[in-house]
């Protein structure tokens, strides 16, 4: 298959979930350039702020930082707004002190409904 090796390239980097290679071209040759994905990072817009939440979340009961962190967000209003209340809102995560949301201790885990959702998340992003 003489000439289809960049689609070939494309295709298996997008079913692998890797994004895909960045091709930039020269006067005689061109570049290709292959963007390493970090254990902790997630596939740029594909997971949506809840998924990546219940992502995080996943290896046990973790703070607001430690949880912000995984995600590589700084902002805390903006992690609250945004990812943290929508998640808690749709019952994928629940804290662990309810009574006292404000409490230092406040952590977040993983609900039964979000352990079937990170499952349901770990067959859609399964690397061969």
């Amino acid at each position: 298959m003489i000439g289809s090796g960049i689609s070939r390239m494309r295709d298996g980097m997008s079913a692998a979930g890797y994004p895909e290679p960045v091709f930039e071209p020269g006067k005689i040759w061109f570049s290709v350039t292959f963007r390493k994905i970090e254990e902790s990072s997630f596939p740029t817009g594909e997971v949506t702020a809840q998924e990546k939440v219940v992502m995080a979340v996943a290896s046990g009961a973790l703070s607001r930082n430690e949880i912000m962190e995984k995600i590589g967000l700084k902002h805390r209003e903006h992690f609250r707004k945004y990812f943290l209340v929508p998640t808690i809102e749709s019952g994928l995560v629940e804290m662990t002190i309810p009574d006292k949301p404000n409490s230092r201790l406040q952590r977040y885990r993983l609900t039964e409904r979000g352990r079937r959702e990170l499952e349901r998340l770990k067959k859609r992003f399964d690397r061969p």
